[in-house]
């Protein structure tokens, strides 16, 4: 909620909340939050509107916070952050509004910045079967690969067009749009379908 976060343990059936308001081991920055992500060491990510993300421990209760800093390029590279993906190899990456895209270093809690002279603002990253970085952004979606410590363009699909998010199901990537329509892009072949639907409101597909 815009107060903070409340995570439930349905099992032990428990409760803890992480708002401003607490101590500075397990408070939050900015009570508004944008986006949680979960990742594979059961780690959970959070991003809050202009406050950079914390990620919170469940084993230690402790929330550590990461932000932007001025002229040091190990941390993150901007405090508005939208999204969050993990791939096969457990990696975990950032995506910022206007500062591209954030490789994060377990082992050193730093950040290792690409694509920060963007030109579009991303709103959502996915990652797909093949090891390839999907960017939803308000010019299309670009497609990237991540080999050799190096981020390689791959496919610049849909330009021009305002895509908010991305869904990934199996080997396809689901995009709802305003204009009454679904697109199914194969992450194989980078070849597309359109399924009209008859509503024009619809915001994302999950």
């Amino acid at each position: 909620t815009e107060n903070g976060l409340t995570i439930i343990d349905s099992d032990k059936q428990t409760s803890f909340s992480i708002s401003k308001k607490l101590q500075q081991l397990v408070s939050l920055k900015n009570s508004h939050i944008l986006k949680i992500f979960r990742d594979s060491k059961r780690s959970i990510w959070v991003s809050t509107f202009g406050g950079g993300l914390h990620k919170f421990n469940p084993r230690s209760a402790a929330v550590r916070h990461y932000q932007s800093l001025k002229d040091v390029d190990i941390s993150l590279s901007s405090d508005m952050v939208w999204a969050f993906a993990e791939s096969k190899q457990g990696q975990i990456w950032v995506a910022t509004q206007t500062g591209g895209i954030n490789l994060f270093n377990p082992e050193t809690g730093t950040f290792t910045a690409f694509l920060s002279d963007f030109s579009a603002n991303i709103w959502d990253i996915a990652i797909d079967p093949n090891g390839h970085i999907w960017l939803a952004t308000d010019k299309g979606i670009w497609v990237y690969e991540y080999t050799q410590d190096k981020l390689q363009f791959i496919k610049h699909l849909l330009p021009g067009a305002l895509v908010a998010n991305i869904h990934m199901f199996n080997s396809n990537v689901w995009l709802g749009s305003a204009e009454g329509t679904i697109t199914s892009i194969d992450t194989r072949n980078f070849q597309s379908t359109r399924y009209p639907i008859n509503d024009d409101s619809i915001k994302a597909v999950s």
